[in-house]
């Protein structure tokens, strides 16, 4: 069962068993299938397969996987630790989010290769002996879960802390589910409704409409459906009113957005670095002003 129909012909994808035993071939997806019923945690959150050919696809750019072995250890009642990992094996997997600091350091000791799913903001914990990959993908897994989700890596050159990974971030965002997209109706400037109205409260502006001025009506002759809520047919002259009272209202919003900002800023707790963090900020300055020369 080694040929999945991955994008990759010459990749043999397949879950170890425990050591001295031999390695066998299985359809990840039809074995976890059956846990999807199971308390919907962040370690039950299994991977869609075309998520996991994107995957496979990025991590094929920075280290080209053809004749290596795809190793999938994690999915349930699987022991990580007692598994037998092929010296051209290559974990690319989704493991168990709580546990993953401890499933770091195990490939790191044993030298195996790896690249991991992780939790958006966890994805540095290690990242003193792995590489952080920043996706800042958001992610729907089997069990309807989304997370927010970034990855971490020992095929990098060592000496690489972080990367971001823009591409693998689009790659992944194109599967979400779209929501469909409502058209907003665009209405002649004499046809005002109560949205309209609150725009200029959020501005500050007193605003009047006469009897006079206006009809109520809930239809448009040019819509096939009726408007929600009564809308005021207005009269050119108060259409005007209310545009110039709309720029008023909109330009005081925009002073308004500004002071809260800098008010926010005013009221921010400022960090200062310790003697000993400047201390290793300038060493690492020095260190990069020396590599360039």
């Amino acid at each position: 069962m080694g040929n999945q129909g991955y994008l990759f012909d010459d990749i043999e994808i397949f879950s170890p068993r425990k050591k001295k035993t031999k390695a066998e071939f299985y359809d990840y997806e039809s074995f976890v299938k059956k846990f999807t019923d199971a308390p919907k945690t962040t370690d039950d959150c299994y991977t869609p397969r075309d998520v996991y050919e994107e995957v496979l696809n990025y991590v094929n750019t920075i280290c080209p996987l053809n004749g290596k072995k795809i190793i999938r250890p994690f999915y349930p009642g699987g022991d990580y630790k007692n598994c037998e990992y092929p010296d051209d094996g290559v974990v690319i997997d989704n493991p168990p989010f709580s546990i993953l600091s401890g499933i770091i350091e195990f490939y790191v000791g044993e030298g195996v290769k790896f690249f991991l799913f992780s939790p958006a903001l966890i994805c540095t914990h290690k990242a003193d002996i792995c590489t952080a990959v920043v996706a800042n993908a958001d992610i729907v897994y089997t069990n309807g879960a989304v997370v927010k989700t970034n990855f971490v890596t020992n095929l990098l050159s060592a000496d690489i802390l972080l990367i971001t990974a823009p591409e693998l971030k689009t790659s992944l965002e194109r599967l979400k589910p779209r929501k469909a997209r409502l058209l907003k109706n665009a209405y002649p400037k004499n046809v005002l409704g109560v949205a309209e109205m609150h725009q200029l409260v959020n501005g500050g502006e007193r605003f009047v409409v006469k009897r006079s001025e206006a009809r109520l009506t809930r239809h448009l002759d040019g819509l096939p459906k009726d408007l929600f809520g009564k809308h005021l047919l207005v009269s050119d002259q108060k259409a005007e009113e209310f545009a110039a009272a709309k720029a008023r209202a909109d330009a005081a919003k925009a002073r308004a957005d500004a002071a809260k900002a800098r008010a926010d800023a005013a009221k921010a707790i400022v960090i200062e670095l310790s003697e000993r963090e400047r201390g290793i900020v300038k060493e690492l300055s020095a260190k990069q002003e020396e590599a360039r020369g």
